[in-house]
C-alpha cells in the first residue's frame, strides 16, 4: 500500500505529551522520558548547481544536485527522483528526466545530473528568459510511535512510591509524526475507562496527500480484545474524527483531527501493570518538491 505526501506544510500537531507532568487531553504524574527525535526529513537536496551559471541563447548546461539521507540508521526506500519541468529550456540529457534510485542508505549522498539546453535566440526573441528547473523527490519510509500507559490497583494509594510512575514515549522518526495524548492521569485505575487520542503531524516541508485513517495502524500491547474497528459500525475501540475510516487523513495547519480511543479496564494483577499504545503507518510515500532557475540572455547582433 503506497501513499503519497508531498512535501508542503504536512506538520500533524497533537503534542505526545506521554512524557509531561500537564497536557491538553489530560495530565500524568511523573515526569516522563521522551525519545530524542532524528532531523525531520531523511532526505534533502543540497549544493544544486547549474554549469555553467550564465547562459547565453542556444548554450548547453548541466543542472545537478546531491541528495542526502541525514539519518543515521533508517534508510529511504524506493526513491525515485524526476525534474518534471524545465520551462523553455530543453531536457537533452539521454536518460530522460526520471532517476530510479532504489534505496537511499543512512548517511548515504547521491548525485544526480541533467543535461539541458538553453532555448535559441529565436525563442528568446531578442529577450532575456528564466527557465524555472522543478523537479520532485518520492521515497518510502514507515512511521511508528510507543508510549508506555500505566494501570494501577484500587489498593494502591496514588500518592506511594509504587505510582510514581515515568511513562515512555518512542516518537515516529521521519517527516510523518505519529502523535498519541492520554486523556487522564496515570497510573489509570483499574476497572475504569481509559481513553487516548491518536493524529498525524507532517514535520517535513510538504503536503500530505491520499493518506486515509484506515491507514493508521493502533494497538494496544498487553491488552486483550482491543480491536480498532475499520468496518465503521462503531464496534471498535476507535473512532475517526467523522466516523468513516474511508475518509482521507486532511491537514489543517499541519496536523489532523485525531482518532479517539478508549477502552474498559478490568482488575490486574498487583499494584501496578504496564500497557503499550503502538500506533503507526507503513509504507507511506513522501514527496519533496523543489525549484531551481536560471536566465537566459539573448545574443543581441553588433549595432552598426
Amino acid at each position: 500500500m503506497k501513499k503519497v505526501l508531498a512535501l508542503g506544510s504536512l506538520v500533524a500537531l497533537v503534542l505526545f505529551t506521554s512524557g509531561c507532568v500537564e497536557g491538553g487531553f489530560g495530565g500524568l504524574m511523573g515526569v516522563g522520558v521522551e525519545e530524542k527525535e532524528q532531523p525531520d526529513d531523511l532526505l534533502q537536496v543540497k549544493n544544486e548547481n547549474i554549469d555553467p551559471p550564465e547562459l547565453s541563447a542556444g548554450d548547453k548546461f548541466e543542472y545537478s544536485f546531491e541528495l542526502v539521507n541525514l539519518f543515521d540508521v533508517e534508510s529511504a526506500r524506493e526513491v525515485d527522483v524526476n525534474l518534471y519541468n524545465t520551462g523553455r529550456c530543453e531536457l537533452t540529457d539521454d536518460k530522460g528526466s526520471g532517476r530510479d534510485l532504489g534505496t537511499v542508505y543512512p548517511e548515504a549522498t547521491r548525485v544526480l545530473e541533467w543535461d539541458l539546453e538553453a532555448p535559441s535566440n529565436n525563442e528568446l526573441r531578442s529577450m532575456s528568459h528564466t527557465c524555472d528547473l522543478m523537479y520532485q523527490v518520492d521515497y518510502n519510509f514507515n512511521a511508528s510511535t510507543t508510549a508506555d500507559l500505566y494501570i494501577m490497583d484500587s489498593e494502591t494509594d496514588r500518592n506511594s512510591d509504587v505510582a510514581q510512575v515515568s511513562p515512555t514515549t518512542r516518537k515516529s522518526r521521519g517527516p510523518l509524526k505519529i502523535d498519541v495524548e492520554f486523556g487522564g492521569t496515570q497510573p489509570f485505575r483499574e476497572n475504569s475507562l481509559v481513553s487516548f487520542q491518536v493524529a498525524l503531524r507532517n514535520a517535513g516541508a510538504g503536503e500530505l496527500e491520499n493518506l486515509d485513517y484506515s491507514d493508521i495502524n493502533i494497538e494496544v500491547e498487553g491488552l486483550d480484545g482491543f480491536n480498532k474497528g475499520d468496518d465503521n459500525n462503531g464496534d471498535g475501540n476507535c473512532q475517526p474524527p467523522a466516523g468513516d475510516w474511508s475518509d482521507d487523513a486532511r491537514f489543517h495547519e499541519g496536523q489532523t483531527s485525531p482518532i479517539l480511543c478508549d477502552f474498559q479496564q478490568g482488575s490486574i494483577d498487583g499494584p501496578i501493570k504496564t500497557l503499550t499504545v503502538k500506533a503507526e503507518v507503513n509504507d507511506y510515500t513522501y514527496t519533496l518538491y523543489g525549484k531551481n532557475s536560471v536566465t537566459v540572455e539573448p545574443i543581441r547582433s553588433p549595432v552598426s
